[in-house]
């Protein structure tokens, strides 16, 4: 059995992919999170197509969802300052 060894910079690559990978997982939870909040306070009874009422409601949500995940995010950035 051989045994695999990186350099610096197959490690340094290594450790950007990871990155990468966990940052898209969090963006996916956050998308999910949002999806979840935001159809549960705006779509009562699922039907064959959302009503105007449905889509303003959805999309309001993700609004206002998004300006608080960023509001935080640079409250968290001031704070660390």
């Amino acid at each position: 059995m051989s045994t695999f060894k990186l350099d610096d910079s197959g490690m340094t690559e290594v450790k950007g992919f990871m990155e990468q990978e966990n940052q898209r997982y969090q963006l996916q939870q956050v998308i999910n999170r949002m999806s979840e909040m935001c159809w549960e306070k705006c779509v009562p009874t699922p039907d064959r197509e959302l009503s105007k009422s449905e889509r303003t409601c959805i999309s309001n949500c993700v609004d206002r969802f998004l300006d608080t995940n960023v509001f935080v995010a640079n409250r968290i950035t001031k704070q660390k300052k």
